[in-house]
C-alpha cells in the first residue's frame, strides 16, 4: 500500500531500487510532533504522535523488511551499490543489488 521504494531498473544482472524521500520526512515530522508535545507538556500531542508512529510502522516500515534482507545479504558479499541521498528529493537514494544467479557462468569439469 505505502511502498517506501520503487523498482526503477530490473536487468538480468541486477535490480535497482529508489527510495521515496517523502517517507523519511514524514517520519521526521512525526518525531518533531512528539518532541513538541513533550517540551510543551501536552500529552495529547504525544498521543497523536504515538498513534502516527504506530501507523507509520505498520504501513511503511514493514515494507522495508524484504528490501533490508536483500541489501544486508548483498552487503555481506560486498556487492551492493549506493548512490544519491536519503534526504534529497532531486537525487533520492538508490540501491543496486546484483541478482543471486547473475555471477559468471559455472563451468563443468569432467
Amino acid at each position: 500500500m505505502f511502498k517506501p521504494y520503487s523498482t526503477i531498473e530490473d536487468s538480468p544482472e541486477s535490480i535497482t531500487f529508489e527510495f521515496k524521500t517523502i517517507y523519511l520526512w514524514v517520519l521526521y515530522g512525526i518525531l518533531a510532533l512528539g518532541g513538541i508535545g513533550f517540551l510543551l507538556k501536552e500529552p495529547m500531542l504525544g498521543y497523536v504522535a504515538g498513534g502516527c508512529l504506530l501507523a507509520y510502522f505498520l504501513t511503511v516500515s514493514l515494507e522495508y523488511r524484504k528490501l533490508g534482507a536483500m541489501t544486508r545479504q548483498a552487503a555481506l558479499n560486498g556487492s551492493v551499490e549506493y548512490s544519491g541521498s536519503k534526504w534529497s528529493f532531486s537525487n533520492p537514494l538508490r540501491v543496486t543489488i546484483p541478482k543471486p544467479n547473475s555471477g559468471p557462468p559455472a563451468t563443468r569439469s569432467e
